[in-house]
């Protein structure tokens, strides 16, 4: 343990010396005064004689907790292993939903595309009934609307087809959505061979 690490005199805790300090700057202070916490603050009593009021007196340079990687170093390592795991897993979530979410996109695009060439197909498939009606001098008569009427027929046929394939497309990508759940036997591992097997 480095030198500049130990427990504060009075405090029960292991605590860090302030940089550029040492044990001995703390008990000079204190000059053999009972150290204590105070206000979010360490020092110690000073005791101003009989029948008066003691005074806490605050350390200048503050010491600080003492990271576990200096007081527990394999916990501090164990908790580094499950924090990148954790993060290697969040960052796979990431992108397994970015690549869910640009493929439904995707299929919409391309649902609005294949709308619009149908709507044009039979656009011109109507055109042409009617002109041909037209030429042949049945414009007025029963058979155009007829005629019409089959055209928007397979119109709405074609529709309700590409509804179908875009809804079975969406059903396969909602099925293969690999959310990817916590690897506890890879956890198990990292701990192992951490030195924490059985925690």
């Amino acid at each position: 343990m480095p030198s500049n690490y130990n427990i504060i005199p009075g405090s029960g805790r292991r605590y860090a010396y302030a940089p550029g300090t040492s044990r001995n700057y703390y008990q000079n202070i204190a000059r053999g005064q009972n150290t204590s916490f105070q206000g979010g603050q360490y020092g110690y009593w000073n005791y101003l004689g009989p029948g008066r009021d003691a005074q806490f007196v605050p350390f200048q340079q503050q010491p600080r907790r003492t990271p576990m990687s200096v007081y527990n170093p394999a916990a501090y390592q164990r908790n580094q292993l499950i924090q990148q795991q954790q993060a290697a897993m969040d960052e796979a979530k990431r992108k397994t939903e970015e690549r869910y979410e640009e493929a439904m996109k995707n299929l919409q695009d391309v649902g609005l595309q294949e709308g619009k060439d149908i709507d044009q197909r039979f656009d011109s498939s109507r055109s042409a009934v009617n002109q041909s009606l037209v030429s042949s001098g049945l414009a007025n008569t029963s058979v155009l609307p007829t005629m019409q009427q089959g055209v928007e027929r397979e119109r709405t046929a074609s529709r309700n087809r590409l509804a179908t394939m875009l809804a079975r497309e969406r059903n396969q990508l909602l099925a293969s959505r690999n959310d990817i759940p916590p690897d506890l036997n890879l956890y198990t591992r990292l701990l192992y061979g951490a030195g924490a097997g059985g925690i």
